[in-house]
């Protein structure tokens, strides 16, 4: 089954940060025609818009190749489209491009990536009871367990591989795609049946 990768920031959450994080991301992560494509965007949104997409696509690429270091201009926008409250363009990494689908409200940024979207993805955007982050964990991994069985029909639990990569469980593991994030006050999984 195709990986899946995920992001969400709390857009209330990120605003916290001060000017000088929002340029040392900008330094470190973009490159200067990705900025060109964002155009027009206020930052600090048209920033975590981008790394929304950049990490959504890490996550998508560590399933596959299981090498955990990230730095965004290893990954390039090459293209976005924007209509309403979403954009969906192509991400560059290496010699891959991949489709990225992004949605916001005025809460939060929540982006996916998959090399291959279609109807068995199930996606779920959730407020969360609590900021703490293990918390924050252990509900959004109940919520997917929850989820993947009114789906499936299948009891499952959801553990890390020796990769860090979370998994659905039931003797063995799965085969089906898991990604899972969370930010602020607002968690998102998605997942394959």
């Amino acid at each position: 089954m195709p990986p899946l990768g995920n992001d969400i920031v709390d857009i209330v959450e990120g605003q916290k940060h001060r000017p000088q994080f929002y340029e040392r991301l900008k330094s470190l992560h973009y490159t200067s025609s990705e900025f060109s494509l964002f155009e027009g965007l206020k930052e600090p949104f048209a920033i975590w818009l981008l790394w929304t997409i950049k990490e959504a696509a890490y996550k998508m690429v560590t399933q596959t190749t299981w090498k955990k270091r990230f730095s965004g201009k290893y990954f390039e926008v090459l293209n976005i489209l924007f209509s309403d409250s979403q954009a969906s363009g192509t991400i560059h990494f290496k010699t891959n491009k991949y489709p990225f689908l992004s949605r916001w409200t005025d809460r939060y940024i929540y982006t996916s990536c998959s090399p291959k979207y279609h109807d068995g993805i199930k996606e779920h955007i959730i407020g969360l009871a609590s900021s703490a982050y293990i918390k924050q964990s252990v509900e959004l991994k109940k919520l997917a367990e929850d989820s993947f069985f009114k789906q499936t029909k299948i009891n499952v639990k959801i553990k890390k591989d020796h990769h860090g990569i979370p998994h659905f469980h039931t003797i063995k593991e799965l085969p089906n795609a898991l990604t899972l994030t969370h930010h602020g006050l607002y968690g998102a999984f998605a997942f394959e049946v």
